[in-house]
């Protein structure tokens, strides 16, 4: 009968896990699909213009926004950036405030040239993003020079000018069209509340665990308790043999 109850206890606790692990699942897809759907329409919303001089708050906020600037390329100070084509192309502008701000104009196949930057004063549309992490593995070989793996400001920040915009942009497909490059590929920051989502979903994992791990201390300890009783009633049993 113990061993039925502790059988028991084990499949309700089973089922509860199932049924949290598969919530876990639910709410890690809707984070994701969530995620992705605030950040396509962050991205879409119509372009604001980059304040002057902007650093800290004033720029995370604007991350994956399309902004503008206004100011003059720096064609000397540019990099292709990749491990292998094709290679984006980021070249320094600086504002009509002094700032200094990584645009990556655009990207170019192998063996092209990227077209020269515009010269004189322009204003640029395109979407601001965060510092790239660095990349790890082994560049390509035959890549032109100079050449970067990612957009990575803190490199950057000691070979260009300062002060330098602690994010870069990426021109939007008409500016880059304009300069005769084709749109660089880009990576958009992870929409606002996805990892407090998918926070919702390791939860549930974790609930799961700790009742499958509840509901084996819970049998366990029924099948001690009923051990102790039948010693308990063996020993009542012996005594009032011993007795009679």
């Amino acid at each position: 009968m113990t061993r039925l109850k502790q059988a028991g206890i084990m499949a309700l606790g089973l089922v509860v896990a199932v049924l949290m692990v598969v919530l876990g699942l639910w709410q890690a897809n809707t984070a994701r699909t969530h995620g992705q759907a605030a950040t396509q329409e962050r991205a879409a919303m119509p372009a604001v213009a980059l304040p002057d001089g902007a650093t800290g708050d004033a720029v995370t906020e604007l991350y994956g926004r399309q902004v503008s600037v206004t100011g003059e390329y720096l064609p000397e100070l540019q990099y292709y950036v990749g491990n292998k084509p094709p290679l984006r192309i980021v070249t320094a502008f600086r504002t009509q405030s002094g700032q200094v701000v990584p645009i990556v104009r655009g990207q170019v196949g192998d063996g092209q040239t990227p077209a020269d930057a515009p010269i004189g004063l322009v204003q640029q549309t395109g979407l601001l993003l965060p510092s790239e992490k660095d990349f790890h593995g082994q560049l390509g070989d035959d890549l032109p020079e100079p050449v970067i793996p990612t957009v990575k400001l803190e490199r950057l920040a000691q070979e260009w000018p300062t002060p330098l915009l602690n994010g870069f942009i990426s021109l939007s497909e008409a500016d880059s069209q304009a300069q005769s490059m084709q749109v660089a590929t880009v990576v958009l920051p992870e929409g606002e509340g996805s990892e407090r989502n998918a926070g919702y979903a390791l939860q549930w994992w974790v609930f799961a665990a700790f009742a499958l791990v509840m509901c084996g201390v819970w049998a366990r300890q029924l099948g001690r308790n009923a051990k102790r009783q039948a010693a308990r009633a063996a020993a009542l049993k012996a005594r009032s043999q011993s007795e009679s």
